[in-house]
């Protein structure tokens, strides 16, 4: 590498020998006359190798450069960019810099609600470029946790708070009971990690070149083949220390099966594979994936399946797709319904990975609902401090040594859904006690039953007032504008070379060894129906059902020479997976032999249609499923 260039900045990289620096002296002089600007050469400076370089000849290499010499190259949009991990002095000023944003607004009133919103969107974007690039010591991090989980709990920058929950429990996300706020040391690592998939599919990009140069290989295929880390940057450090905490988060997508190993790959998502006991696969010459395959028709050896593993395992092997291209076996993040990683999908792994995801369903619920109903932010915060006994009442003090006097509980009824008007009016009457409590004991005002009542009131108006400017406001937006006009009877609407497949898959699931999957296909043209029929497949779930049936009736068609087909699928999820080809693990196989089929069709759409269109379909599927095949 000779050149980096930035925005406004240029790195240089030459020999230190008296021949080079006069060489790039000049061409930056060659480059002043011809372009008219002038090198500042006093805000420039030279760097030397950290390998030792007699002071005598840094000042001679100095003198025909005509700039100083510097130690360091400084910081770079905030961040240091020599950083080796050894110490967190580097880090100190992110520390700083999170402290002083703290200090400016301590003598703002904000809500507790307000709190989180500005920890979680302004507070962590401050470190969100040195968080992308290394892996923060955790002492850092836990730092930076304390100055928020401080500034949420805190009145005043002196004052010492009352701490009411603990981090491990305001750092859950909001549908697990928390707040939501983000946890620096996993977000650093989720960031890294996300960074280090982008690297590894950008072979072409500059860092990926440079990675590959340096160290033969990108961080996903070091720490996933368990290579060797050896002696290396800091910043790459960090991106393979990130992917080992996430690595059973991949999973590798099955081509032609060459490169996996049975036992010791991870290519099933749900785990490894179990073996029957007795048998040794290793002595019956069976170790890649593609012994289990039979190679001309590109289809599992279902006999030996059944015969080498577990009754779980052989469902699990036999739904995985072979596809019908021949691909190279490649690791992929299976921890993602689009298939593609995000940051949100690694930072959530790592909290299922640490059990703080481990919920009841019916709690999630409650949560979701609370926090996406329309009631305003600060009262959500109210009740969630109310469920979680986390409101300075009576009770709650006296645990902590406070003296005060102790007045009656106050009970809870359960929620009533998102838009329940009895969740409104039960909400405003708790949050107008508190007010009224509250001016009672800090006010001196009287007690008065018809100030409750007052305050509930004015409250309930201000939340009818807000909803009716959110309504006014979404019927403006485009996203909810309707279609109208659609006929409803779909397979009249195309020309009379369209040949319309109704698909559908029928799957449930069952306990026992055998689960059986069904799929169905119904082909039109000018609403006349030219072929239909079912099949069992094996299949994990309802989408990868659907994918079968979706790639069957392609099949189908191509078999019988239609040139232009539109395919009605009831799976909005799937459709949607395939038009941004954004695939779940589970059917990724499938979707490229979709796609490699549709190729075939001079034109071929997909769309998504009710339940009431594809019904042919699906009573063929449903059929399949108990047995009763179309012949």
């Amino acid at each position: 590498m000779s050149h980096l260039f930035f925005a406004d900045d240029s790195l240089v990289f030459f020999k230190a020998t008296p021949e080079a620096c006069a060489g790039v002296k000049s061409i930056l002089a060659q480059f002043s006359r011809l372009s008219g600007e002038v090198i500042n050469y006093s805000k420039s400076h030279i760097m030397f190798s950290p390998n030792y370089t007699p002071s005598r000849f840094k000042r001679f290499m100095r003198s025909i450069i005509g700039t100083p010499s510097e130690e360091s190259l400084g910081k770079y949009l905030g961040c240091n960019i020599e950083v080796d991990g050894r110490s967190s002095r580097k880090f100190h000023p992110l520390v700083e810099k999170v402290e002083r944003k703290v200090s400016s607004w301590h003598h703002l009133s904000l809500s507790h609600a307000g709190r989180v919103l500005f920890i979680n969107n302004i507070l962590s974007m401050l470190s969100l470029n040195i968080l992308s690039v290394f892996l923060i010591p955790k002492i850092v991090a836990d730092k930076l946790n304390s100055i928020f989980v401080r500034f949420l709990w805190a009145n005043s920058r002196n004052s010492k708070p009352i701490f009411w929950k603990s981090r491990k429990i305001t750092e859950l996300p909001k549908g697990g009971g928390g707040l939501g706020i983000r946890n620096v040391h996993l977000f650093n690592k989720a960031i890294l990690a996300k960074q280090a998939i982008r690297i590894h599919n950008s072979d072409q990009s500059l860092i990926s070149q440079v990675f590959i140069a340096k160290y033969k290989s990108s961080p996903i295929n070091i720490v996933l083949q368990n290579k060797k880390l050896g002696r290396v940057s800091w910043g790459f450090r960090g991106l393979c220390r990130a992917m080992q905490d996430c690595r059973d988060g991949f999973t590798k997508q099955i081509g032609n099966g060459a490169d996996t190993s049975i036992e010791f790959d991870k290519w099933l998502r749900e785990g490894p594979v179990a073996v029957r006991s007795g048998l040794n696969l290793s002595n019956m010459g069976i170790h890649k994936v593609k012994d289990l395959m039979k190679s001309p028709q590109k289809t599992w050896n279902s006999p030996l399946i059944w015969r080498c593993f577990s009754s779980e395992s052989a469902i699990r092997i036999l739904s995985t797709h072979v596809p019908n291209e021949d691909q190279q076996d490649r690791y992929v993040w299976s921890e993602s319904k689009s298939g593609v990683p995000k940051v949100k999908d690694v930072y959530a792994f790592f909290l299922k990975s640490k059990g703080a995801l481990n919920i009841p369903q019916e709690d999630r619920q409650f949560w979701n609902r609370l926090w996406a109903s329309d009631l305003k932010p600060k009262w959500k915060f109210f009740m969630w401090r109310l469920l979680n006994k986390a409101l300075p009442t009576s009770s709650n003090l006296l645990k902590r040594n406070i003296q005060v006097q102790e007045v009656c509980p106050i009970l809870f009824w359960k929620e009533d859904g998102i838009k329940s008007p009895r969740t409104a009016e039960f909400t405003t009457t708790l949050w107008a006690i508190w007010l009224h409590r509250n001016n009672i004991v800090f006010r001196n005002e009287a007690v008065n039953p018809l100030a409750i009542v007052e305050i509930k009131t004015l409250l309930l108006k201000e939340l009818e007032e807000s909803s009716r400017i959110k309504e006014r406001n979404s019927s403006l937006s485009p996203i909810n504008a309707k279609i109208e006009g659609q006929e409803h009877n779909l397979l009249d609407n195309h020309h009379n070379d369209v040949c319309v497949i109704l698909v559908d898959g029928a799957w449930k699931r069952r306990k026992q060894n055998h689960p059986r999957a069904g799929i169905g296909w119904s082909a039109h043209v000018n609403n006349n129906k030219i072929f239909e029929g079912n099949d069992v497949v094996f299949a994990i779930s309802s989408l990868q059902t659907e994918a079968h049936a979706i790639m069957r009736g392609l099949r189908e068609a191509s078999t019988k020479g239609i040139n232009r087909v539109h395919i009605y699928s009831d799976n909005k999820e799937l459709v949607q997976a395939l038009h941004k080809r954004q695939y779940p693990f589970e059917v990724a196989s499938l979707a490229h032999d979709i796609h490699a089929l549709s190729n075939k069709f001079i034109s071929c759409k997909i769309h998504n249609m009710g339940r009431e269109v594809v019904n042919p379909a699906h009573v063929l599927a449903t059929a399949a499923r108990l047995g009763k095949i179309v012949s």
